[in-house]
């Protein structure tokens, strides 16, 4: 045999042996939606999450024969525990990374041990769990309590060992149901106990979500674990339904959007901040939790993060492709992709194989429409990079339960005046109804946004104010959402106490009546001016920097440098609040735009900032409508804007 052939034949080899001593990510996803009749749960779609994690974590480089499914009637007490022990723990590996998840309906269950302050373990809710306490008959034998799951999961730490790494998701919750209907909640208020135990045992909810055990495993020998809830036990975990009519566990979907977006070196801190971001955006009563080390990356170290370009993976007909990316990667509908060839890193300059637009995204993957056919060798081969990002139209989804009558008039004609806005009977983002004689605005978790001060306020004060609370609304809720990204620009926003000037440790709770400093920092290549907005739980938009009225072409940062602005007060309201930053070439002054309602803007449309036209067109539609849908997009390099998620609580 050749030299060359000997030295190409052992270089296989080695790889080879490489690849098959590199330790497996393996997983388990459990969903349990379509429970019996009898049982008493309502139903839920907790199948689609199972779906859309396992297609993740093949994103994430998981073998799709690694990860092991349980849905439905598979789900039973027995299965789950059987395959922790088969699939998990006889399959893990020193030094591998293991994902257990469970979706579907929790519930509070009498302490059997007495190792519970409140007198009650969590437990999640497999398919052959019945929801009510029967005497004699079932007392909740087959919930899997949290307990008992963490005994099983630390024997799967020790497997992976201290090298090793664990990450748990369970999306349910151990509160009450919605009362209104207006958005579907996991969970129940009904205590699986004894009618006697419950009576004696009246501090519930004092616990958090927990599985037991040390979190990094360091003196235990254990693999570090990190635990991800969809709420608190106090709280509602609601279900997400997107505009195509599919459902998911609002935790699972925004667990999957966070990840697809997250850097390869992110924590889960960072992760926690996008998915709290993403949850807020939907429901303001639903907390997601977490235990463990939250300042180690994310998988362990073995995260493959946000992909830089994306690829086809099947091809429909010469013009038509589905691509490797959908929604969750921030592909909405009319988004425009172009095509280059293999390894082709910088596009500047150069023309593409063919430009296609987005014609139907779904989770995690897309259909793409060129503009010239190609070949399949050439879609196999092809690089697909985003060039204009679009964020979909502007909408809302208004129901007015209210009596026949001059407000309801006056709110139907406010509506009818604006394209943007859908009356529906059912699942609305705002419900505007009657509660005694005074009218209210709800979100779809039931929060009150705006209650009529007195019954007898003049028909045309209320509806004015009405409008003014949905257009506060609509803003807050796009700005909370609304993230971009552009090569060379990255900043970091760290809010800390005053005291703390050393280690500037970044707060994620600050108590009311507390002076804090933001710093930002540039940790890019290029230099950017950047705007820093908040947006408190009541939807009020503040300007936090520029300060006062400092020109916004002072707010400039160069690579590696930082600015601290100091000494900012915290008052009510309390809740999450949201930290934007809007990082760009060019200065931008978006206290202006903002203090204008938009009309700052009017006039030098060509000359503004794309991301600037951006935010104008979402938070003041009814400037841009004239009878259309607004729907905006910006070309991938405008500008950067960034989310950081605070929890302002009382003292």
């Amino acid at each position: 045999m050749h030299p060359r052939t000997i030295l190409f034949v052992a270089v296989c080899l080695l790889f080879q042996t490489a690849v098959a001593q590199t330790p497996a990510k393996i997983a388990l996803l459990t969903g349990v939606g379509q429970y019996p009749e009898h049982s008493g749960w309502q139903p839920l779609h907790s199948a689609n999450d199972v779906e859309l994690l396992r297609n993740t974590l093949i994103q994430q480089g998981f073998p799709a024969d690694n990860i092991f499914t349980l849905t439905e009637a598979s789900a039973t007490r027995q299965a789950i525990l059987t395959a922790i022990r088969e699939q998990l723990i006889a399959r893990a590996q020193p030094g591998g990374t293991a994902v257990f998840h469970f979706s579907g309906h929790g519930q509070q269950v009498q302490d059997d041990n007495g190792d519970e302050v409140d007198g009650f373990d969590e437990a999640v809710v497999p398919y052959d769990a019945l929801r009510d306490y029967q005497t004699g008959a079932y007392t909740g034998q087959n919930h899997i309590r949290d307990e008992e799951l963490g005994a099983l999961l630390a024997e799967l730490r020790r497997k992976l060992g201290p090298t090793g790494h664990l990450m748990v998701l369970v999306d349910a919750c151990h509160s009450g149901t919605g009362t209104r209907g207006i958005a579907v909640a996991r969970g129940t208020d009904i205590l699986m106990a004894d009618p006697a135990y419950i009576h004696t045992n009246t501090k519930r909810g004092q616990d958090i979500n927990e599985l037991g055990g040390e979190a990094s495993g360091s003196a235990a020998n254990l693999a570090p674990m990190v635990s991800l809830f969809s709420s608190s036990p106090q709280e509602l975990s609601f279900e997400y339904n997107d505009d195509k009519g599919r459902h998911y566990g609002l935790m699972c979907y925004a667990f999957s959007k966070a990840l697809t977006q997250m850097p390869r070196e992110a924590t889960y801190r960072a992760l926690m901040d996008r998915i709290k971001n993403e949850v807020n955006y939907y429901v303001r009563r639903q907390t997601p939790q977490a235990e463990g080390e939250l300042d180690q990356n994310i998988l362990g170290g073995k995260f493959l993060g946000r992909a830089t370009y994306y690829k086809v993976r099947d091809r429909i007909a010469p013009d038509l492709v589905l691509l490797d990316a959908g929604q969750l990667q921030g592909l909405q509908d009319s988004t425009v992709v172009v095509f280059y060839s293999l390894d082709t890193r910088d596009t500047l300059g150069k023309p593409p194989l063919a430009t296609g637009i987005v014609e139907s995204a779904k989770p995690l993957d897309c259909d793409v429409r060129l503009d010239r056919p190609l070949s399949r060798e050439q879609m196999k081969n092809a690089w697909v990079f985003v060039r204009r990002q679009h964020y979909g139209d502007l909408r809302l989804r208004l129901q007015l339960a209210l009596p026949d009558g001059p407000l309801r008039e006056g709110m139907l004609e406010f509506a009818r005046e604006r394209p943007y806005i859908e009356l529906v009977d059912n699942r609305p983002d705002l419900l505007l109804e009657t509660t005694g004689n005074k009218a209210q605005l709800l979100q779809r978790d039931e929060t009150v946004l705006y209650r009529q001060s007195a019954p007898a306020d003049p028909v045309r004060k209320t509806i004015g104010e009405l409008r003014k609370a949905i257009g506060d609304y609509l803003r807050a809720e796009f700005l909370r959402i609304v993230e971009a990204r552009s090569d060379g620009i990255e900043a970091e926003i760290v809010i800390w106490y005053p005291y703390d000037s050393i280690r500037q440790v970044h707060l994620s709770q600050i108590d009311t009546g507390k002076k804090i400093n933001i710093t930002v920092r540039n940790t890019g290549s290029k230099p950017f001016y950047y705007n820093v907005l908040d947006i408190q739980p009541d939807n009020r938009i503040n300007v936090v920097m520029p300060r006062g009225n400092s020109p916004a072409a002072e707010y400039y940062l160069p690579p590696g440098k930082s600015f601290t602005s100091e000494g900012h007060g915290v008052s009510p309201p309390l809740g999450r609040e949201v930290l934007k930053i809007i990082a760009t070439q060019e200065p931008v002054d978006l206290a202006n735009l903002i203090a204008t309602n938009g009309a700052s803007l009017r006039g030098r449309e060509r000359q503004a900032n794309p991301l600037e036209k951006l935010l104008a067109i979402y938070s003041f539609p009814d400037n841009a409508t004239r009878g259309t849908v607004p729907a905006a997009s910006a070309p991938i390099g405008a500008g950067l804007i960034g989310t950081v998620v605070v929890e302002i609580v009382g003292k």
